[in-house]
């Protein structure tokens, strides 16, 4: 968001891309009242295959050109390798590794064919050491590192201005993904975005900007300090660090995230329906394999409901399957939660439930932007609905 705030800042045309569609139009919208710039939005996820054509493809399509390209999208695991979930680690190798080399190819001839624009890799400060606890984390950044940094050399004399950049400890919602506070886990490190997008465009607009950099003094002397130590040193004063920060982290964060979830889930009439919305990831009843979307939930006399509109849906036949699922908080606080699906049958029981559904659905604002008025009976007549468990909150 802040390097689409300065880019605008600076009277650049923009196109925003990101998995949710919501808070894109939120922020283009912002953007256009503000800076009076156009501001395209393209709703895609950058994990599945080939990222680069598939939006290079919908931006030829809108006539649309592209003139300089920031890779800002990525997200951070913690915890043993042996322990996380290998559905989670592709997903991250896909969106910090492939997406970033997908549209590095799909967009950078189009660059050197202009003779001019940048391409920025946004990488880490965990790219210069091998990180315990965040082993493949740390390796995605590295690559970024290095394959940016190769760019940078074979693009010499196109005018086209290639940076690796790494930003250290950041106040975003990356600790919220990776689920470790960020106030302890910064140490007083912590720069600001607006901090960080400063540098790094201070840094691209140097008549011959370097192939990489690190924002901040602090950060930049952490960055270099490996070189001077064996890899058996570096890794284990590495090690013993993380798990310090991570353990100091998870004894203060804790009582707050866990309140941060209480919040989240509780819904009520006043709430949004961005609030509402949710991810779940369902395990394919024919396929076998994890199947993420997005969703609506529902919060009434402290139970929580899955619903739709009337007719087959594949998540619902997933949960009759196979009813243990993962619910996706994104709105407030990123967590994942396990859960287990109850289907309900019973007539007047779901009877009871979609009229409190209905409450929400023709309240004014109309928050779940359906035709009005919702009445009981169209649920009735066809709509799934589950009732979710939830291992702990």
């Amino acid at each position: 968001m802040e390097f689409a705030s300065q880019l605008a800042g600076r009277g650049s045309n923009l196109v925003l891309v990101a998995r949710r569609a919501d808070r894109l139009e939120s922020l283009a919208e912002k953007l256009r009242s503000e800076y009076g710039i156009s501001v395209t939005t393209v709703a895609i996820d950058l994990s599945q295959p080939a990222p680069g054509e598939i939006l290079l493809s919908q931006l030829v399509d809108r006539e649309i050109t592209v003139t300089s390209v920031i890779n800002n999208a990525g997200f951070g695991m913690w915890g043993k390798f042996l322990e996380s979930d290998p559905n989670r680690l592709r997903t991250m190798m896909a969106l910090n590794v492939t997406a970033v080399m997908d549209i590095s190819r799909a967009f950078l001839p189009l660059l050197q064919l202009r003779g001019g624009g940048y391409l920025i890799n946004i990488t880490s400060l965990a790219a210069y050491s091998s990180i315990p606890m965040q082993g493949a984390y740390s390796a995605t950044k590295a690559f970024v590192l290095s394959f940016t940094e190769a760019l940078w050399a074979e693009t010499r004399g196109s005018g086209v201005r290639v940076l690796a950049f790494a930003p250290g400890v950041t106040t975003t919602e990356f600790f919220d993904v990776l689920q470790v506070d960020d106030s302890a886990a910064s140490a007083g490190r912590a720069q600001s975005p607006k901090q960080v997008v400063d540098t790094a465009l201070s840094i691209l607009d140097r008549r011959d900007p370097p192939p990489s950099w690190v924002s901040g003094h602090l950060n930049h002397l952490i960055a270099v300090l490996p070189r001077y130590l064996t890899r058996r040193r570096a890794v284990l004063l590495t090690g013993r660090t993380t798990m310090r920060n991570i353990t100091t982290a998870q004894s203060e964060a804790i009582p707050a995230r866990s309140e941060k979830i209480r919040q989240a889930l509780g819904l009520d009439l006043t709430s949004s329906g961005r609030q509402h919305v949710i991810d779940i990831t369902t395990t394919g009843a024919k396929s076998g394999r994890p199947r993420r979307i997005e969703i609506w939930f529902h919060h009434y006399d402290g139970r929580w409901f899955l619903s739709g509109t009337p007719g087959p849906k594949s998540w619902y036949a997933n949960l009759l399957k196979n009813p243990d699922f993962t619910f996706h908080l994104k709105h407030g606080i990123h967590a994942d939660l396990p859960a287990t699906a109850r289907p309900i049958v019973e007539a007047e029981e779901r009877r009871a439930i979609f009229a409190r559904m209905v409450e929400v659905y023709n309240l004014p604002k109309n928050p779940a932007r359906v035709p009005q008025p919702v009445r009981v009976e169209d649920l009735l007549t066809g709509s799934p609905l589950v009732e979710i468990s939830f291992a702990s909150i």
